[in-house]
């Protein structure tokens, strides 16, 4: 999980399994949430790609 406080809302990411993850799974999914950021089109410095 990977909660976001953002401008006007609070995210929160979830990555759930419905087996056993291998550690690979566990491993691509960490950088996958290590990744997700909330963009803002209305910052310049947040601008969404």
């Amino acid at each position: 999980m990977k909660a976001i406080e953002g401008n006007d809302s609070f995210y929160l990411v979830q990555v759930a399994f419905r087996y056993e993850p291998t550690e690979a799974d566990i491993i691509r999914w960490m950088n996958y949430l290590r990744d997700v950021q909330v963009c803002d089109s209305r910052l310049p410095g947040q601008a969404c790609p």
